[in-house]
């Protein structure tokens, strides 16, 4: 007995039923800040748009008519990512009081437009959906780990998620592709002997033999990816200064894994050149490079090789991609730290109490992390509670200030 299958265009428009009545559900709920609500009502024109694209479906040739239906495919799928994540976005245990300065600093360091959803995700590390998303183009989607959701001190790692907004809404990849390809073709030449018995390539001409550019193409691509995130690590310690250190190592030292992740510069290339610049700005924290275990390539001899070709291109640019990073901070924020403002945030910490004071993040987060960092709080009113939510609770309260502030000077 054969059985005759529903057909794809039936299907379809199930599934984007579905998305529909779970969007009502969602637009339902309680959000913090509009720009989570705009997200949800600009998918569900997505979606409707869809749906009335599907309207002619018998209209079309067949190639069409599958193409179509694996765009529907897709905007399902995309759209239910998207959506948990902006309903993540609602939940209490996020830290609502840094979401307007930080907006402002984003505002400023990627675009007045820019709209910004802050969230908790189930994975470990920090990240942010490619700025420019289809979906949400002008949107700015950064996650930390919902474990540290309500823990103030890691928030500085949001700093390198926004420089990943700025480099690829300003395709700095683009004008820093040329100059890495031709440091990739000179760590080849300068390795010679090593590439041809790696690739068994004997007498390649390295810069025009067609057997050889697939291979220098995959450098030139690891090598944009590895500078992009030396930006953002740039960007990070431009905004937030020493505690985007103490952030970073809180999350990740010893290591997150034994093996490197090859679009990344190795761990030890990170916190060494984090510990460099950190000195340039004016501070050192004592023994941070040395916190990191050594990690180690695990492909094969050919792909090991064409990631160290391109960590030596990236070693060409590093001192250019911070420069790139500060400035930008500079000409975008202005100066997000300072001492002053810093010493007055920590005599409010350490006595227990939040500051007056209107504080720049940067400030409150070296602040807090000094106390972190500091004698133990025991001497402290704190009601028993751990330091991260003591001191959670002083940055929250201080950073509300200046959301009042200056909602107050608008009025006037």
């Amino acid at each position: 007995m054969s059985i005759e299958l529903i057909s794809p265009l039936a299907n379809t428009r199930s599934k984007l039923a579905g998305i529909i009545a779970q969007i009502e559900v969602v637009s339902g709920s309680e959000y913090p800040y509009q720009d989570s609500r705009t997200a949800v009502n600009e998918l569900r024109s997505l979606i409707d748009r869809m749906m009335r694209r599907l309207d002619g479906f018998e209209l079309y040739p067949p190639n069409v008519q599958k193409s179509l239906l694996r765009q529907g495919n897709y905007l399902i799928v995309i759209v239910t990512e998207l959506l948990g994540f902006i309903v993540r976005s609602t939940s209490t245990r996020n830290l609502f009081e840094l979401y307007y300065p930080f907006k402002e600093i984003s505002k400023k360091f990627v675009g007045e437009n820019v709209r910004l959803i802050l969230s908790s995700d189930w994975q470990y590390s920090p990240f942010t959906y490619p700025y420019g998303l289809d979906e949400l183009p002008t949107f700015i989607l950064i996650g930390l780990p919902a474990s540290e959701s309500e823990n103030a001190l890691v928030f500085p790692t949001a700093g390198h998620e926004l420089g990943h907004n700025r480099w690829r809404a300003n395709e700095y990849g683009k004008a820093l592709a040329p100059d890495l390809e031709e440091s990739v073709y000179e760590a080849y030449e300068a390795n010679r002997a090593e590439f041809e018995r790696v690739f068994t390539l004997k007498g390649a001409d390295i810069r025009n033999d067609m057997f050889v550019q697939p291979i220098i193409r995959q450098s030139v691509n690891l090598s944009l990816r590895q500078s992009e995130e030396l930006y953002c690590d740039f960007t990070g310690l431009s905004l937030f200064g020493k505690s985007y250190l103490f952030a970073f190592d809180y999350l990740i030292a010893p290591g997150l894994s034994s093996h490197r992740d090859s679009k990344y510069p190795s761990l030890e290339t990170r916190v060494s050149l984090l510990s460099k610049y950190a000195g340039e700005l004016g501070f050192q924290v004592n023994g941070f490079a040395e916190r990191f275990n050594a990690e180690k390539l695990a492909g094969a001899e050919a792909s090991n090789f064409m990631v160290l070709m391109a960590d030596r291109a990236v070693e060409s640019i590093t001192e250019r991609l911070f420069q790139m990073a500060h400035s930008h901070v500079a000409s975008t924020v202005g100066n997000p730290f300072s001492s002053e403002s810093e010493a007055h945030a920590l005599q409010c910490f350490t006595n227990g109490v939040p500051s007056e004071r209107v504080h720049t993040l940067g400030d409150l987060m070296n602040a807090a992390w000094s106390v972190f960092n500091g004698p133990d709080l025991n001497q402290l009113n704190n009601k028993g509670q751990s330091k991260t939510q003591f001191l959670t609770d002083l940055v929250v309260k201080s950073a509300e200030n200046l959301e009042y502030l200056s909602y107050r000077d608008a009025k006037h």
